[in-house]
C-alpha cells in the first residue's frame, strides 16, 4: 500500500511538472499581450509590426513541429522534453536582447519551434505512464497550463513590464523554463526508447483521408482561436465599447475558457471519445452563430463569448492525440 501511495504521488507530481511546462509555453506565447505597448515604444514598432511580431510565433510552431519531430525521433521522450525546455529558455533569454523589429520577429519564430512537439510529446508520455481510463483526463489537465498562464502570468507580465521593463520579463521566463527543465529531467520516468517509424512511413500516412480530415478540423479551430485573439482588443474596445481598464478581464475570460475547456474536455473524452468530439464541433458552430447574433449587443455578451470560444477550442485538445 505504501509503495502504491508513493507511485501515485510520483505520478501526480510528474503530471504537475508537465502542466508547468505547458504553463511556461503559454507564458511565452501570450507574453506580448501584457507588455506589447512597452515593447513597441522601446523598439519604435508600428501597430502593424507589433501584430506581425505576435503572429510570428505561429510560424515558428508550423515550421518547428515537423522539423523537431524528425530531429528528436531518436531520443527518449523525457530527454526530448528537456531539450525542448532548454530551447524555450534560450529563446526567451535571447529575446530579451532584441534591438530591432527584424531581430524580434526572428526570435519570436525561434520561440515557437518547440510548442507543437512539446504538447504531442507530453501527451504521449501521459499515454504511456498513466492507466487507460485516466489518459484523456490527464492530458486535459496538462493542457490547462496554457489557460492558467493567461489567468496568472499575463497580469504578472503586465506589472513586471511596467515596473522593470519587458526585457526583465523574458529573462524571468527563461529562469522558469530552466527550473521546470531540471525538475522534469530528474523526475520523469526512465522509459525505454520507443520504436520510431521512418520518415518515409510517416509521409505515407498522408495517403489516409482521415489524417487530412483531422488536420482540417484542427486548422479551422486553431485559425479561429488566432483570429479572435488577434482582434480581441478591437472587439472589446471598438465593438463592445468597453473601457481599456476592462480589457484584462477579457484576457482573464480567455484563460478561464482555456483551463475549463481542457479539464472538461478531458473528463468527457475519458467517458465517451466520439460524442465529446461531436459536441465540441457543435459548440464551435453555436459560438460562431452567437457572435453574429450578439453583434448589436456586444457589450453584455463580450466576456461570455470569449470564455466560450476558448472553451470550445480546448474542449477538443485532449483527444487530438
Amino acid at each position: 500500500m505504501m509503495q502504491s501511495f508513493f507511485q501515485n504521488t510520483y505520478s501526480r507530481l510528474f503530471l504537475i511538472l508537465l502542466t508547468m511546462g505547458s504553463f511556461s509555453l503559454g507564458m511565452t506565447e501570450y507574453s506580448m499581450i501584457g507588455f506589447s505597448d512597452e515593447m513597441s515604444a522601446d523598439l519604435q514598432l508600428s501597430s502593424q509590426q507589433t501584430s506581425q511580431v505576435m503572429s510570428a510565433y505561429a510560424l515558428g510552431v508550423l515550421i518547428g513541429a515537423p522539423l523537431l519531430a524528425i530531429l528528436g525521433s531518436k531520443l527518449n521522450r523525457h530527454t526530448l522534453l528537456a531539450y525542448l525546455l532548454f530551447w524555450c529558455a534560450s529563446a526567451n533569454f535571447l529575446t530579451s536582447f532584441a534591438e530591432s523589429y527584424e531581430q524580434l520577429r526572428l526570435l519570436r519564430v525561434f520561440n515557437g519551434f518547440p510548442h507543437g512537439i512539446y504538447f504531442s510529446t507530453a501527451a504521449l508520455l501521459i499515454y504511456e505512464v498513466f492507466p487507460k481510463h485516466k489518459r484523456a483526463s490527464y492530458i486535459g489537465v496538462m493542457f490547462s497550463g496554457i489557460g492558467m498562464a493567461l489567468i496568472m502570468a499575463v497580469p504578472f507580465n503586465t506589472w513586471v513590464g511596467e515596473v522593470q521593463g519587458w526585457r526583465y520579463m523574458y529573462r524571468f521566463m527563461a529562469l522558469v523554463d530552466l527550473l521546470i527543465l531540471v525538475l522534469l529531467h530528474n523526475l520523469s520516468p526512465a522509459l525505454p526508447l520507443q520504436h520510431q517509424r521512418s520518415l518515409r512511413m510517416g509521409l505515407l500516412s498522408f495517403k489516409n483521408p482521415v489524417v487530412w480530415w483531422i488536420l482540417l478540423i484542427g486548422a479551422c479551430v486553431i485559425s479561429g482561436k488566432v483570429s479572435v485573439l488577434t482582434y480581441a482588443e478591437h472587439i472589446a474596445l471598438d465593438l463592445a465599447h468597453l473601457h481599456e481598464s476592462q480589457f484584462p478581464l477579457i484576457i482573464l475570460c480567455v484563460g478561464l475558457g482555456m483551463a475549463s475547456g481542457s479539464l472538461v474536455g478531458g473528463k468527457l473524452a475519458s467517458i465517451h471519445l466520439h460524442r465529446t468530439l461531436l459536441a465540441a464541433i457543435c459548440w464551435v458552430i453555436a459560438v460562431m452563430v452567437m457572435v453574429q447574433l450578439c453583434g448589436p449587443h456586444m457589450r453584455p455578451a463580450c466576456m461570455w463569448l470569449f470564455t466560450c470560444w476558448e472553451q470550445l477550442r480546448y474542449l477538443s485538445q485532449p483527444y487530438k492525440y
